[in-house]
């Protein structure tokens, strides 16, 4: 038996106890569960848009975003290697819609590897401009391999293309790069892009389609703030 002094000590304290371990007890809200990791993707990606836009090496960024026909942010894609070198990281993918908005995001895992003089790490933040029907194409289906494609022009902002013809208003997609680190110099070559459905299905409570998805079938409310970053002036 627990004498009446004792247990008046002892309440505060199973009060404390019960109100921190409520929490823990309650059912969390479906939302807090559901695609916490790839909210955290587009919002990163969402924020990368301004300084992508401010960039004074990247002035014409304003009048490709009007051209796009999609968008695909690399808030974080992750190079190095010692000779054998390989990267990796996650993507959104955004679409303009008939009516002229962006779509929600698709979901894409980045990957690679090379073979070569090479040593050190790079860490690399990067938009690519899609500005063809036919590299869209491409990107939906998983059939992007840079440095492997037929008759698709990249042109990296900032660097000396190989091609003397191919320029930001010629190419079919354009690449903004950001990197900090050592990995001898900037490339996208090597580079391969695919459709991360695990990922997308996380985010939207169900599989979908890239196409299911650009066209609105699934809906989550923080995607619009990609959508609002991309719409911004």
């Amino acid at each position: 038996m627990i004498r009446r002094p004792v247990l008046s000590a002892l309440l505060p304290a199973l009060f404390l106890a019960f109100i921190a371990a409520a929490p823990l007890m309650a059912p969390a809200p479906a939302f807090a569960q559901q695609g916490h990791d790839q909210q955290v993707l587009v919002d990163k990606a969402a924020a990368l848009v301004a300084p992508m836009r401010h960039d004074p090496n990247f002035t014409y960024s304003g009048s490709l975003l009007a051209r796009a026909k999609a968008i695909m942010i690399v808030p974080e894609l992750s190079k190095g290697g010692l000779i054998v070198g390989g990267q990796g990281g996650a993507a959104v993918l955004v679409v303009r819609r008939t009516d002229g908005s962006w779509s929600d995001p698709a979901f894409y895992s980045i990957g690679g590897g090379t073979l070569g003089l090479q040593a050190g790490f790079q860490q690399e933040q990067t938009v690519f401009f899609i500005m063809s029907d036919r590299a869209l194409d491409e990107w939906k289906h998983d059939q992007v391999k840079f440095g492997g494609q037929d008759g698709v022009g990249v042109f990296v902002v900032g660097q000396e293309n190989k091609s003397n013809a191919l320029t930001q208003d010629t190419a079919d997609v354009v690449a903004w790069v950001h990197a900090t680190g050592a990995y001898g110099g900037i490339t996208v070559e090597g580079t391969s892009i695919s459709f991360d459905d695990g990922a997308t299905a996380k985010y939207y409570g169900q599989s979908l389609t890239p196409d299911q998805i650009f066209s609105g079938t699934g809906h989550v409310p923080g995607a619009g703030r990609i959508r609002r970053a991309l719409a911004a002036g």
